[in-house]
């Protein structure tokens, strides 16, 4: 009997076979388990001195833990957990409200920066009723200040001003503040903010597309031509361009008038101002210095003929042509100029008869035959399946008669501006040419 219960005992003491431990990895052995989590609040309370949740019955009693005995482990483990009573009240939600200020936070500020933006945006900012159309706001005030307190002051735009000032008024206006400048009453740092909105632009005021066109006015022969061919690239510019170089450049030339006291010479304005206005897209500062002398040139020529540069209403804007056939000038035309099948010419002028046009290939100017280019063709840009819309290449204008009209004429013909007439269909055109009594 003995010997059966102890074979029954030892039969009951017999080891069962155990599961194969699973491996974890190592993402599941830093996630925190609950019985991590409760060994490490029980190390911590501890080492701190109070009482833990495993030691909270004691005796068949319950006691309360005080909150500001409440473990530090514990307490940052919540933290991670959820982000405290903002992740229990919304969760993702709250970040996702949080985010949305944060976005609205960065529209306004950009609705507000007219620093570094494009002139189109600056002037949809609010402005003073009195300024002109097409000027920002941050032109019209410094233009104005310094025609009433600055136009005598030696060295303006010459002499450097504040740059600690400067920076600060310029983080102050990028913020929507407009500063009041004749309570700063400070006429360098005025003019230097001035320069440096220019500068800023994303590309210069005179377009990345006209810029080269303007390097080659050096190149003319005459102070005529230079002038003739300066009106014909400020022609074809578009607002708020064109108005914008206006009002600076004839702010810029009252400047000159008074030379003798502030000596500020119209090569002097050129040097000071010049690579401001006058500068290629991206290009690097030092990189300035090859054009430099053509850029003082060009200022210069504007502010001395300023009427005839840019109040000038019968100017035939710049006109881009491809050419049709090789043309050699005879030897005996010294200002002829030598073509190359498909070279891009830039007409600025023609004869009487509009036989002959004069324009600028490669650099170069001279006449040539005007039948030997032809109109760029447009451009189709699809927009919906089955519809296209022919807009203007970058570069290139047609050559239509309708666009020799001033832009008040127009106006008054086709009820729309000449940049939207381009973008019309060519049936729309038609049609519009016919109201306005020009179709052929």
């Amino acid at each position: 009997g003995c010997g059966e219960s102890t074979d029954f005992a030892k039969k009951e003491r017999a080891p069962q076979p155990q599961e194969p431990r699973r491996s974890l990895s190592p993402q599941q052995l830093k996630k925190p388990t609950s019985i991590n989590r409760m060994r490490s609040v029980t190390t911590a309370a501890a080492f701190l001195g109070v009482s833990s949740p495993n030691s909270e019955r004691k005796g068949g009693t319950e006691r309360k833990q005080a909150p500001e005995t409440k473990p530090l482990t514990e307490r940052k483990m919540a933290t991670e957990r959820g982000g405290g009573a903002a992740a229990e009240a919304g969760g993702n939600k709250g970040w996702k409200v949080k985010a949305e200020q944060m976005a609205q936070e960065r529209r306004a500020r950009a609705q507000k920066k007219i620093f570094a933006v494009p002139i189109e945006e600056c002037v949809d900012r609010p402005t003073r009723p009195d300024a002109p159309r097409f000027i920002p706001w941050l032109v019209f005030d410094i233009v104005t200040y310094m025609e009433k307190h600055a136009m005598d002051l030696e060295g303006l735009f010459r002499l450097a001003g504040e740059k600690q000032l400067i920076d600060e008024w310029k983080k102050k206006v990028n913020e929507g503040e407009k500063l009041n400048f004749e309570e700063l009453n400070n006429p360098h740092c005025a003019a230097d903010l001035l320069k440096i909105w220019f500068r800023s632009l994303p590309e210069p005021i005179v377009t990345a597309r006209l810029y080269p066109r303007f390097m080659t006015v050096g190149t003319l022969s005459s102070e005529e031509l230079q002038v003739k061919y300066l009106a014909a690239l400020i022609a074809a510019l578009n607002e708020p361009n064109k108005s914008a170089l206006i009002y600076l450049i004839r702010f810029l030339r009252n400047l000159t008038t008074n030379s003798e006291v502030n000596k500020m010479t119209p090569e002097n304005v050129g040097t000071c101002v010049g690579p401001n206005i006058l500068f290629e897209k991206g290009t690097d500062p030092s990189a300035l210095f090859s054009n430099f002398e053509s850029v003082i040139q060009i200022i210069s020529r504007m502010i001395e003929y300023f009427d005839d540069i840019f109040m000038k209403e019968d100017v035939m804007p710049l006109k881009t042509y491809m050419v049709k056939s090789n043309h050699t000038p005879p030897e005996d035309e010294k200002d002829g100029l030598k073509l190359t099948e498909n070279d891009i010419v830039h007409v600025f002028a023609r004869d009487e008869k509009k036989i002959k046009a004069y324009g600028e290939c490669n650099g170069k100017f001279g006449w040539f035959p005007h039948v030997l280019v032809k109109k760029q063709k447009l451009g189709l840009k699809k927009k919906k399946k089955g519809l296209q819309t022919e807009t203007l290449p970058q570069g290139f204008t047609p050559d239509k008669a309708e666009l020799y009209l001033s832009d008040a004429e127009f106006m008054k013909k086709f009820g729309c501006t000449k940049n939207e007439y381009l973008l019309l269909p060519t049936w729309k055109q038609e049609r519009k040419k016919q109201e306005a009594g020009l179709s052929k």
